[in-house]
């Protein structure tokens, strides 16, 4: 009996290094053509042999009266303290996370040339420092990102596409997982 628990065990342990040496590749797809949107989560391993994808459904926006700043800032609170509090176990993660791809296409047009312009300078802005953060935060691996800003200066319009490849071992997320269940016991 005693060696068949040895057995059990030593099986036990290989298989637990085998899953913590194992990559999931997460990849991510959005792409917004006038008002179609289409969003896509898709999980591999194995080369694709264990996989997992899901489309989330639209979302419909209903507009109402303009929320105040104080609503505001109460609505950012509850989204941000969680944040705060698991910081360093969302860093931890991110840093072991590899960005194997990024690509970002923005078609931008308001209808008055003067307008686009400038809405297209800000939007390049805003993805300079996202992907500064982006470089910062993320494991360094793949081929570095594409950007495309096409300014639309004779009509009106907003189309994109995101795609993102990210590779992440499952060790790391069982750490993190254990770190966040540490953090939880205080």
């Amino acid at each position: 009996m005693g060696k068949v628990f040895l057995v059990f065990l030593m099986f036990l342990i290989l298989l637990l290094l085998f899953l913590s040496l194992t990559v999931v590749r997460v990849q991510v797809n959005y792409a917004r053509r006038g008002k179609d949107d289409q969003f896509t989560v898709k999980f591999s391993t194995w080369r694709g042999l264990v996989h997992y994808s899901f489309e989330l459904p639209r979302i419909k926006v209903k507009k109402e009266k303009a929320i105040s700043p104080p609503k505001w800032l109460g609505i950012a609170s509850r989204f941000f303290k969680p944040l705060r509090i698991n910081s360093a176990i969302i860093f931890y993660l991110l840093e072991k996370v590899r960005l194997r791809r990024l690509t970002w296409r923005t078609e931008i047009g308001t209808g008055d040339p003067a307008q686009t312009g400038l809405l297209a300078g800000v939007i390049w802005g805003l993805k300079g420092l996202i992907f500064a953060a982006c470089n910062r935060l993320l494991a360094p691996g793949g081929a570095g990102p594409v950007v495309e800003i096409r300014p639309s200066f004779d009509r009106a319009c907003f189309n994109m596409a995101f795609n993102c490849v990210l590779d992440v071992r499952l060790g790391h997320i069982f750490i993190t997982g254990l770190k966040y269940l540490k953090i939880k016991r205080k």
